[in-house]
């Protein structure tokens, strides 16, 4: 239930932090559907970080250090070279895709300096991408740059800058395993569905499809992560929905706060220490369990993600009941609200164009009568139709506008002559890339068989999990997404279901807005859209 503690908090606004809405009554709704609902959860969160951020004034003044660079390279929103760099912080978390587009209208093949307020991240051409892919793993960091971004430092996200263990496992394990992982999978999100969606008969129902999709996508982590019989117990699987949500609450509120007051503010949060708690619930159900599974080997038979990190560890560390809890914890946020913020969002958009809704379920409807009802991970994958609508709302809606984010550890050089300087942050402007019409023609529009009508045989080879493309939705390189695999056919197994199965409606006659903080792009959870069952359907049956 959304409250009044965000918009109370925020500061008058002056010209400095360009263009931010003005929080009266008449634009509390618009606020509302700017921040995810966990984020608005409590009265007077940030009144206390508004008032200890006052009192900092002179310490924020005082830590405020000019930026001196001498590359040549230009520096985009930063109004004059002694600015506060909260102000940045403040311009980019309400104007990142303004920003984003400027600098691409002005930089569009060259690198330039994005001020973030935490840091001056180097903005880079997308094309260079593939000879960054070259440099070797001691020189750039995937890991280091989500820890910070993600604000792990707060949270405990940033055990991923200590090892890739969960990656490696997840994309030689886990990804080949989804065959067999997928009957369990899909029973599961069956009965999910079946029991929180509207019952056959029953008329219109407001439904919030963030909240409800993310109990389907809560029982496909517990199945992959963990396997029978601990991932039957209906608190992990609701751990897994709480936990992120207070892992990414505290990234969202802290990134408005300078770094060096971080620290000792986010203990005044609520989100800090119900996380603490989730963190305590974390260990109680994996670190027992994973001890058990190193004891015994081959305790579980189902394949899943704790067994192999167990079996496949290389070094002492990476079997440490804790270091597992902290790593499994990044993977079950990693996926979670992201995932059912998609579905949501390919429903919205297909529901706004009927047309295309209507193609989509005749091919569902097609499918379900040519492989004799037998869904399996080829029949997912044959969707074409489907794939090109789910490519189309990443591309209008990814989860991040920056894409391929990095942390250089060391001094590298270009073949351009591009000097990378240890301890810069570097990424891609993937919203720029995506909204370039000489890529996307008519960009703006939404066009749900873009992919399809466009070049089918590049759109097969293509397809929605695929790292390649033009705008790398799941990254690039050997750190591209590790759980793309399984995202995607979750995704479909969900969207079958209720593509066929219900009728949809907008509450108030227009798509909910996608709202965009900091980088991040979302449908905001609270958001509600009309759902009814059909009487009748194809008779999908997982």
């Amino acid at each position: 239930m959304a409250s009044q503690e965000v918009l109370n908090a925020v500061p008058t606004v002056s010209p400095i932090w360009g263009e931010l809405p003005h929080f009266n009554a008449s634009t509390i709704g618009r606020f509302n559907a700017a921040l995810p609902a966990f984020v608005v959860n409590n009265q007077t969160l940030l009144s206390k970080l508004s008032l200890y951020l006052l009192l900092a004034i002179p310490l924020l003044l005082y830590a405020n250090k000019k930026a001196e660079y001498d590359d040549g390279i230009p520096l985009l929103n930063r109004k004059f070279a002694l600015e506060p760099r909260i102000f940045a912080r403040f311009r980019w978390a309400f104007n990142s895709r303004k920003i984003l587009d400027e600098g691409y209208a002005k930089y569009r093949d060259q690198p330039y300096r994005l001020a973030k307020g935490h840091a001056d991240v180097l903005v880079l051409p997308e094309p260079w991408i593939h000879e960054l892919n070259k440099l070797p793993l001691h020189c750039i960091s995937s890991r280091k740059s989500h820890s910070t971004s993600l604000t792990g430092y707060l949270n405990g996200m940033d055990v991923v800058k200590e090892t890739g263990h969960h990656v490696k496992m997840l994309l030689s394990r886990v990804t080949p395993a989804l065959p067999v992982l997928l009957p369990n999978v899909s029973k599961r999100v069956q009965t999910t569905i079946n029991d929180n969606f509207p019952k056959q008969g029953e008329d219109w129902k407001p439904v919030k499809p963030v909240q409800e999709i993310v109990l389907c996508i809560a029982q496909a982590v517990t199945v992959s992560l963990f396997g029978p019989p601990i991932c039957d117990t209906p608190e992990l699987v609701e751990l897994c929905y709480v936990f992120t949500e207070n892992v990414f609450s505290i990234m969202f509120v802290m990134r408005f706060v300078p770094y060096f007051l971080q620290h000792a503010l986010v203990w005044l949060t609520p989100f800090k220490w119900r996380l603490e708690r989730n963190w305590k619930q974390l260990e109680g159900f994996v670190m027992p369990e994973a001890r058990k599974r190193k004891e015994t080997p081959g305790l579980v038979k189902e394949p899943n993600l704790l067994s192999w990190m167990i079996d496949e560890a290389k070094s002492e560390e990476e079997t440490d009941p804790w270091m597992l809890t902290r790593l499994i914890g990044s993977v079950i946020a990693g996926g979670t609200y992201s995932s059912a913020a998609f579905i949501s969002g390919v429903i919205a958009d297909l529901v706004n164009s009927p047309d295309a809704l209507a193609e989509i379920q005749e091919e569902i409807r097609e499918t379900h009568a040519r492989i004799n009802g037998q869904w399996d991970m080829d029949a997912f994958n044959s969707l074409d139709k489907l794939d090109s609508a789910m490519k189309e709302t990443s591309r209008l809606a990814p989860g991040s506008l920056l894409v391929y984010s990095r942390y250089v550890e060391e001094d590298c050089t270009l073949s351009n002559g591009t000097q990378l300087k240890k301890g810069q942050f570097i990424t891609t402007s993937g919203h720029s890339t995506a909204h370039d019409a000489d890529l996307f023609p008519d960009p703006e529009k939404y066009d749900a068989l873009r992919y399809y009508n466009g070049n089918l045989e590049k759109h097969r080879a293509q397809p929605f999990r695929s790292v390649e493309g033009e705008d790398h939705r799941w990254g690039a390189g050997r750190w591209a997404c590790p759980g793309r695999f399984i995202a995607s056919v979750v995704s479909k197994m969900i969207l079958v279901k209720l593509l066929d199965e219900y009728d949809f409606k907008f509450t108030d006659g227009k798509r909910p807005a996608t709202s965009v903080v900091h980088e991040f792009v979302f449908m905001d959870p609270g958001t509600k859209i009309m759902m009814r069952r059909k009487e009748k359907s194809s008779g999908i049956v997982y």
